[in-house]
């Protein structure tokens, strides 16, 4: 049985909550594609981590 690891689960908590924000906030400019890219790239790479 794998183990549960609380900070994993929270960092992906973290990092869909900012990527949801940029739609409720819109995407109004270049920054803010910046932010939903930052915010992507970090949930993929929690998902990815919590499979290893």
């Amino acid at each position: 049985m794998k183990k549960i690891n609380i900070s994993k689960i929270l960092q992906l908590v973290a990092s869909l909550s900012w990527m949801v924000s940029t739609f409720f906030y819109g995407l109004n400019g270049f920054g803010d594609y910046l932010q939903l890219t930052a915010s992507t790239a970090w949930t993929i790479s929690n998902i990815l981590d919590m499979n290893s």
